[in-house]
Parts: C-alpha cells; sequence; structure tokens
C-alpha cells in the first residue's frame, strides 16, 4: 500500500514539473496572463516603496550581496548595481517582503510574489530572456508552489512559514522556467528546493528581519538549485515523496499522494487567479477586521472618547496568530492585529502612513490597543470555510454595540481591487522612492510586459 501511494506521489512531482516547464505565455488564458503581471507589479512595486520605507532591512542586505563580488547577472531593486542571480534573488526578495504589503496565497498562506517574481525576474535577465518568458515562470512558480502547499495544508503552517518552506519551491520553479531548463532538470531544481526548505514562524510572531529574509533566501535557494540542476546536478527530484523526504517532515497529514489530487485541474484552474492582492500594509488577519472597523467608525461619526471597547473575532489559524500588545518593530506592528484595529478606529483608514513616525511606539495608540479584545472564533472558518472572515463589535461609552461582519477583504481574488485602486496602490509604492517620469517609464513597461522583447528597459527603469 506504501509502495503504491509512493510511486502515485513520484508521478504526480514529475507532472507537475512536466507542466511546469511547458508554460508558454502565448498558450495562457488572457486573465491569466493580466493576473500574472499584476502580480509582478505589486511586487516590484513593493520593493521599490521597500527600499526606502525599511532601511533597516534593505541596507544590510544590499552591503551583503554587494560585498559577495561575482558576475555581473542581474539587477538590484533600485540602483544599477548587478549581481549574480541568486544574490539578486536573495535581496530582491528580502526587499519585496519588507513592507508587508505584497500579496498573499491563503490556501496556504504563503507570500509567494516575492520570491517568485525575484527568482523570475533574475533567472530571465541572466538568460536573455523576454517579458513573455517573466510572465511564464510566475506562473510556474504559483502552480507549483499552491499544487504542493495545498496538499500539505493546514498542518504545514502550524510550525513552519509558508512564505519561506513553500517559498523555495515556488521559486525554484520560476527560476527553471526563467532559464528554460526541461522537466526532467526542473524537478531536480524542485527537488534541491523541497530538501532545504526551511522558515519557522518565530518571523511572524517576533517582526523582525527574519520574517523578510524567508523571501529573499526561498529566492536564493530555488535560484540555486535551478543553477545546479542547468549545471547537470542529478539531484534529490524525488525527495518531496520519498519515506523520510518533504512530505514526512513538513506535512502532519503525512500523505504523499494528497498530491495527485490536486492536479486534477491542471490547466483548467490557475493558481495566479486565487492570489490576494492586499489593499492594507499588513497582516492579513487584520483585514476584514480593518474594513469592518473602519465601517463602524465612519457610519456612526464615533470619536475615540466614544468607544469603551472594541472585540474581533477572526478564524483559526494558530494558536495567538497575529495578538501582539506590545510590538517592539515596525514589522512586528504590521503583524499584530492589535494595532491595525486600533489606528483603523483611530485614524479610519489604515495605509502606509499609519506604520511611520514610531506610532506603534505612540502612547495614546499602545493604551487604545488594549482596548481591542482578539478572539479565535472557529465556527467563522466553519461559516466561511474558504474566506478570510472577521466579525468587529464596537461597544461604546454609553452602551450601544455595533456589529460589523466582512467575509472577504477588498483585495480578496473574489473581492479583486478594481484597475483603478490597484494603480493607485502602485503609484503610491513607487512615489516613496522614484520620481514622476521613472515611476511612469516602469509602469509602462509593466503594463505591457509580455510584449518586451527583453528586459533590459524594464530593468533599466528600475535603475534610476
Amino acid at each position: 500500500m506504501a509502495e503504491t501511494a509512493r510511486k502515485r506521489a513520484e508521478g504526480g512531482a514529475g507532472r507537475l514539473a512536466e507542466f511546469a516547464a511547458g508554460i508558454e505565455c502565448a498558450g495562457l488564458p488572457a486573465e491569466v496572463v493580466g493576473r500574472a503581471k499584476q502580480l509582478v507589479s505589486d511586487a516590484l512595486a513593493c520593493g521599490v516603496a521597500g527600499y526606502t520605507i525599511a532601511p533597516e532591512i534593505v541596507a544590510p542586505i544590499r552591503r551583503y550581496v554587494l560585498g559577495m563580488g561575482g558576475a555581473s547577472e542581474a539587477a538590484l531593486l533600485v540602483g544599477s548595481e548587478r549581481v549574480p542571480a541568486p544574490l539578486a534573488g536573495l535581496a530582491n526578495g528580502t526587499v519585496i517582503h519588507t513592507i508587508d504589503y505584497d500579496d498573499i496565497h491563503l490556501p496556504t498562506i504563503g507570500h509567494f510574489g516575492a520570491p517568485v517574481v525575484a527568482s523570475a525576474l533574475a533567472a530571465v535577465e541572466r538568460s536573455g530572456g523576454s517579458g513573455a518568458d517573466l510572465v511564464a515562470a510566475v506562473v510556474a512558480g504559483f502552480e507549483v508552489a499552491g499544487r504542493i502547499g495545498r496538499s500539505v495544508m493546514p498542518g504545514h503552517y502550524q510550525r513552519w512559514h509558508s512564505t519561506s518552506s513553500l517559498g523555495g519551491i515556488a521559486a525554484a520553479a520560476a527560476a527553471a522556467r526563467g532559464f528554460g531548463l526541461d522537466a526532467e532538470r526542473t524537478a531536480i531544481a524542485i527537488g534541491f528546493a523541497a530538501d532545504d526548505a526551511g522558515g519557522t514562524r518565530y518571523g511572524t510572531k517576533v517582526g523582525d528581519i527574519s520574517k523578510s529574509l524567508h523571501a529573499g533566501s526561498a529566492a536564493f535557494k530555488g535560484l540555486q538549485g535551478a543553477l545546479l540542476a542547468e549545471a547537470g546536478a542529478k539531484g534529490p527530484a524525488g525527495v518531496l515523496e520519498h519515506p523520510v523526504g518533504f512530505y514526512w517532515a513538513y506535512s502532519e497529514e503525512g500523505e504523499p499522494g494528497r498530491l495527485a489530487g490536486e492536479l486534477e485541474s491542471l490547466g483548467t484552474v490557475w493558481e495566479v487567479m486565487e492570489v490576494d492582492i492586499k489593499a492594507y500594509p499588513c497582516i492579513f488577519a487584520a483585514h476584514s477586521a480593518i474594513e469592518a472597523t473602519v465601517e463602524i467608525v465612519r457610519e456612526r461619526s464615533l470619536r475615540l472618547e466614544d468607544i469603551e471597547g472594541i472585540t474581533v473575532r477572526y478564524p483559526h489559524f494558530s494558536d495567538q496568530h497575529g495578538v501582539n500588545y506590545e510590538p517592539g518593530s515596525v514589522m512586528a506592528a504590521r503583524l499584530s492585529i492589535p494595532f491595525c484595529v486600533a489606528v483603523a478606529a483611530m485614524d479610519r483608514e489604515v495605509g502606509l502612513a499609519q506604520f511611520e513616525h514610531g506610532r506603534f511606539e505612540d502612547g495614546e495608540t499602545r493604551a487604545f490597543m488594549r482596548r481591542v479584545v482578539c478572539e479565535s472564533d472557529r465556527s467563522l472558518k466553519e461559516r466561511y470555510p474558504d474566506a478570510p472572515a472577521a466579525e468587529v463589535i464596537v461597544k461604546t461609552t454609553p452602551g450601544e454595540r455595533y456589529h460589523e461582519e466582512v467575509a472577504r477583504p477588498r483585495g480578496n481574488h473574489e473581492r479583486p481591487l478594481t484597475d483603478a485602486e490597484h494603480r493607485r496602490k502602485l503609484e503610491d509604492l513607487l512615489g516613496w522612492t522614484l520620481d514622476g517620469p521613472a515611476a511612469r517609464d516602469l509602469l509602462d513597461y509593466l503594463s505591457r510586459v509580455e510584449q518586451l522583447e527583453s528586459l533590459d528597459g524594464l530593468v533599466g527603469s528600475l535603475s534610476r
């Protein structure tokens, strides 16, 4: 019985690698190409803004990769420096994930845009590929991570940060497609990344550079695995399903054969279409609560002194997910539901400005956070099994209670940002670092990326 399951899983892993290697932009549905372009734009814009907003993370990683030297293969986001492709993936993936505004694949709770776009960009740059190759590589990365990730959830996330553990697999698939590797070498690249998977939930609890570094390290591992496969290494192609391989180590469910079931919809259902593009620069578990809080406060014209307390109920992700009443850094504040809901009530909005100027240390904000009670409610998961729902109850000092429930926040793939809303997000992000003409040039290249014969112009616009 175990041998049958193992063989079935091996066939699934091989089929997935073959599918990823064969993706061509011209053969993709128009909506898939459009979504992939949105994800590329969103990730790069987050990286451009992160360059300015998060120097405490960006500066050390840039110093590190620039000090390593090596071949001039791929560009760093913002600036004219070029480094070996894996180092570009390391730096760019990290920078994209600094401000927690990048996409999320909710079925796996993974931020795959950062490692996938960083690795795909570096691979296509190094190989002299086209914009169509970049789009295909991005789609391949999400397909592989999404299918494998679904097959190990929900148990996987109880210990592992999917952006790292599954992000390396995503990056390997993206890099392999960016280099134009065949199915056999793509499987080897994925195997290297799966064998080297890691990244605990520490960073998501504490909120330090390790969380951002997870995305960059994933890109590095993916590019490294793809380059080794390209160089002829015969790596661990069967590590996913091996008796002491990936599924054994990283899934509480522990059944390798589950992958086969996730492949039945290959080519008809696309993982990029399941990705959420964030409307708020913070932990996604807070998004529905933010929206509900703002709605109540605005509709009732509540002042700060009118609010006695706020109760937030959200689906169970893992124990004490996002519950931090004393964030010690900007990143920790982004990951704190009490902080995000507090500033939503105080400012009636949550944007990049709410995380500037040491707001997380402000005495008034800290005091108001204590009025926010967070409750993990498993019944919400039962009522909304595929949605990041939240209930918010605001109790006022006169004793009134106002209730709002949001099943899917703005930006969820079933309630996506409009083109105009996403354009405003991109312009806001790019405006932190680029001047107007440079931002417009970059957006122009991104709007027609699948038509670009090379990435020279796109990369050049990032270096201004």
